[in-house]
């Protein structure tokens, strides 16, 4: 059980890895918005990296991270497809 729980926090925090790598490279067609929260988040991603949180902890603040940074990737991939379509 102590196992699975670590594979998924393990499994989640490479998520975190992909989202937030991906929202670097989509952030300079950002709005105003958008850079306000990366501004917010990528903070609070580095800090879930440095580990000082216990695994009760780190499953609530990754599972809050990964809905802000699905939202903000969602929000910069609507805002990539109507300017190319522009």
């Amino acid at each position: 059980m102590h196992q699975t729980k670590m594979s998924e926090l393990e499994e989640n925090l490479s998520r975190m890895h992909s989202l937030r790598h991906e929202v670097r490279v989509r952030i300079h067609r950002a709005g105003r918005e958008e850079l306000v929260e990366w501004q917010t988040l990528e903070p609070e991603t580095i800090e879930i990296d440095r580990g000082h949180r216990r695994p009760a902890e780190l499953r609530v603040s990754l599972e809050r991270i990964l809905e802000r940074l699905s939202k903000l990737r969602s929000s910069l991939s609507e805002r990539n497809s109507h300017a190319e379509s522009a």
